[in-house]
């Protein structure tokens, strides 16, 4: 059989519809930009014929690194979402980088949360069904937690009785009540002004951290402790591990985007 023939794309038109890992590996990201950099010809990454991401996302990632605007493209001509996700996995499973436990935990959360069934998602993941059972019993003991999680927050809210949210999400109303009376007596450490809070810190000392850095790095080029020619060594790798961190928070914006989307659905 012919191998499919690639084309290129801009890579702002690539979409991320869904994910199969549960994050990025910077240090491949970083590996696969210098074989890009090398010259090194890469595969085509998969893409759905409106672009969606199916194989490939670490490749992406390596060339917005490198402030490149093209990708090869293979389009895979498929809309079912579960043999989408099949695809991507088993791609990930025969790449240079085979999915982790949590990755497939990851894919199976997102199949159960887009309505798969038990034997759909052991249809879809490609693995001896002994490991991929306790990953599913753990991905449905969290999904009915958070279901308990949302229930509570119903009766919490008053827009609703316990009876109501129990017949509304499929629980036990006695659990429901022992969740809300235990709720009641917490103290809620994830609220926003706190979490804020915390990222303003880690950011100010991040920012502290870089300026005292650079104003060191000039005083010894003042002094002549090292050449102007060092620091510049220097400067141009701090804006490069700086580059590095904007593709990086980029790519969890847009796997929060996807993770709000899901969430609103429900």
């Amino acid at each position: 059989m012919a191998a499919k023939k690639s084309t290129s794309v801009l890579i702002s038109k690539l979409k991320d519809r869904f994910y199969v890992r549960e994050g990025h590996k910077q240090s491949h990201v970083d590996f696969l930009a210098a074989l890009y950099r090398s010259g090194t010809a890469l595969p085509p990454i998969e893409v759905t014929p409106d672009f969606a991401v199916i194989d490939g996302r670490h490749r992406v990632l390596a060339l917005k690194l490198l402030k490149r605007r093209h990708v090869e493209v293979i389009i895979i001509n498929e809309t079912n979402n579960f043999k989408l996700v099949a695809r991507a996995i088993k791609a990930n499973i025969g790449g240079s980088l085979p999915p982790t436990p949590d990755d497939i935990f990851f894919a199976i959360e997102h199949l159960v949360k887009n309505g798969a069934t038990k034997n759909e998602v052991f249809a879809t993941i490609p693995l001896d069904a002994s490991f991929v059972a306790p990953l599913y019993k753990g991905v449905m003991l969290q999904h009915e937690q958070k279901k308990l999680q949302r229930a509570v927050e119903a009766v919490a809210d008053g827009n609703t009785t316990i009876v109501q949210a129990a017949k509304k999400f499929g629980l036990n109303a006695k659990n429901i009540q022992a969740a809300v009376r235990g709720r009641a007596k917490k103290v809620e450490r994830h609220e926003p002004a706190q979490l804020k809070r915390a990222v303003d810190m880690r950011f100010k000392r991040f920012r502290a951290t870089l300026v005292q850095s650079t104003r060191h790095l000039m005083t010894n080029v003042r002094t002549g402790n090292i050449s102007p020619k060092t620091a510049e060594g220097v400067v141009d790798y701090t804006q490069s591990s700086l580059d590095r961190l904007i593709v990086t928070w980029e790519a969890q914006r847009k796997r929060f985007e996807s993770i709000k989307k899901a969430e609103e659905k429900k």
